[in-house]
């Protein structure tokens, strides 16, 4: 009976997948916008790509980008342009690179996760930062 439950053991291991780099198809990063009151516009690119724009990204709501990995499992970085300031306050034009994470899917869960918050010391204007990371 042991042998027999080391073979099904076995078995089982052996059936058992798991994700390897070269089940990752996609570069996926995902920007959140957690506060209560602002809808926010910006642009984005892969690599030197066009500029896109996001003309609307509501309050509590997110959105996830994603890029097919070259044959190399690469991608181009990725970059936000915001302009951080809310409502009458003097234009102030910031460019991030975001890091990118490879996944099997272009799904927001598998993305690098980054929110946009109100600056925490000039509240009229916003910042962006890796999830975890203010």
């Amino acid at each position: 009976m042991l042998r027999a439950l080391s073979a099904v053991a076995l078995c089982a291991a052996l059936t058992t997948t798991t994700a390897t780099a070269a089940d990752n198809k996609f570069a996926v990063v995902t920007v959140n916008n957690p506060t209560p009151d602002l809808t926010l516009t910006f642009d984005y690119r892969w690599g030197e790509g066009k500029w896109e724009t996001v003309k609307a990204l509501p309050p509590g709501k997110a959105m996830t980008f994603s890029l097919p990995l070259d044959a190399k499992g690469k991608a181009p970085g990725f970059q936000v342009k915001l302009n951080r300031a809310i409502g009458k306050a003097k234009p102030v034009i910031k460019t991030w690179n975001l890091d990118w994470k490879p996944a099997a899917r272009a799904e927001a869960k598998f993305g690098s996760q980054y929110e946009i918050f109100r600056d925490l010391i000039e509240r009229e204007y916003v910042w962006l930062a890796e999830v975890g990371r203010r």
